[in-house]
């Protein structure tokens, strides 16, 4: 477990901020966001409910995947090598929590 989820969980259950003990997952990704993107975002994952009714969720990773893929061009092979891997484990992740993602 790394330093910030370490912090945050021990900070989210001192605060009880969750009705039950609070637990990170063993695998688990994070995204920056630029600061002129924060609004943009907060709106995107406000909308969630409303956007999965007319895109399922395996819809809209597997789009994700697909845009991001675009971006490995400019990529070291380590640095492919380090996305593949990430992939992959969220494909298991998905598997696991029996996601039909990959099934098409």
């Amino acid at each position: 477990m790394t330093s910030i989820a370490e912090s945050s969980e021990r900070f989210i259950n001192e605060n009880n901020l969750c009705a039950t003990r609070f637990k990170w997952q063993d695998s688990a990704s994070a995204f920056s966001v630029s600061k002129s993107d924060v609004d943009r975002v907060c709106k995107y994952i406000l909308n969630q409910p409303k956007h999965h009714r007319k895109f399922s969720f395996a819809e809209e990773y597997e789009s994700f995947i697909k845009f991001y893929e675009k971006t490995w061009v400019s990529l070291s092979p380590e640095q492919i090598s380090e996305r593949q891997e990430k992939i992959e484990g969220l494909r298991k992740i998905c598997q696991e929590e029996k996601l039909e993602i990959f099934e098409k």
